[in-house]
């Protein structure tokens, strides 16, 4: 009996973890409605003011569509939801208005599968906005987002009787 008791506690105790919002990636027509298209590169990155918080500066190397100002990201690396940029490597950022800073999240930029901006990604990129491809035909590599580690797994030697009794 206090063999299925301690079960059903921790049944219910893994049952209690909060759900993990990582936001939803983004969609072919948001990137085709965005104002400002362009390629970035992450130039710097440094540790934010809060927990899991990143700044980072960036330079804009191509703008596609529009033409953004901007220069400086900021985006969350923790747990639900955080991602991460590195410094080096280009990526595509799609936003409905400009700004000098912006918030970078899987809704608003993708990575480029090797970093690079590439005659290919230009391609792609161009038949992505033109209509001719949808998002997951072009930019099938996404942010990974950093996910809460999974629950311990529960001890084989708890509840167990000591031998010799």
């Amino acid at each position: 009996m206090l063999r299925i008791l301690l079960t059903a506690a921790l049944l219910l105790t893994n049952l209690s973890v909060e759900a993990c919002e990582t936001g939803a990636p983004l969609s072919t027509q948001e990137a085709r409605q965005a104002r400002h298209v362009f390629v970035f590169r992450v130039l710097s990155t440094q540790m934010g003011d809060t927990d899991f918080s990143v700044t980072g500066k960036i330079r804009v190397i191509a703008n596609v569509r529009g033409r953004t100002t901007a220069d400086e990201i900021m985006y969350h690396t923790g747990y639900c939801g955080g991602i991460s940029l590195d410094p080096g490597k280009d990526y595509i950022g799609f936003l409905s208005s400009d700004a000098k800073r912006f918030r970078v999240d899987v809704g608003n930029t993708v990575p480029l599968f090797f970093g690079r901006f590439t005659r290919r990604e230009a391609d792609n990129l161009e038949a992505l906005l033109r209509g001719k491809k949808e998002m997951g035909e072009v930019f099938a590599f996404n942010f990974q987002t950093i996910l809460p580690p999974p629950p311990p797994s529960p001890s084989p030697e708890r509840g167990r009787k000591p031998s010799g009794m």
